[in-house]
C-alpha cells in the first residue's frame, strides 16, 4: 500500500491525503472513523500535540454519535 511507503519515509502529509481519499470512498462508518484515528496519530509523531488533540476530539465525538445510532438500531 502506498500509504505504508509514505509512513516509512515519514511523509505524513501525503499519508493523510491518501487516507482522506480512502475515507471518502469508504461506505463503512467504522472504516471512516478508523482512517481518522490513524490520521490523528501523525501530528503526535511530528510533535504537534494541539493538532492531534483536536483530531482526537473530533473522532471521540463521531465515535460517540456512531455508538448512539448503533444502539438505537439494535433496540
Amino acid at each position: 500500500m502506498q500509504s505504508e511507503l509514505f509512513i516509512k519515509r515519514k511523509n505524513y502529509s501525503e499519508t493523510i491525503k491518501l487516507l482522506d481519499q480512502e475515507q471518502k470512498l469508504s461506505e463503512s462508518s467504522l472504516k471512516k472513523i478508523r482512517y481518522q484515528y490513524v490520521q490523528a496519530q501523525f501530528p503526535t509523531l511530528e510533535g504537534n500535540m494541539k493538532k492531534a488533540f483536536e483530531r482526537f476530539e473530533i473522532i471521540a465525538q463521531k465515535s460517540l454519535d456512531f455508538e448512539i445510532v448503533f444502539r438505537e438500531k439494535m433496540s
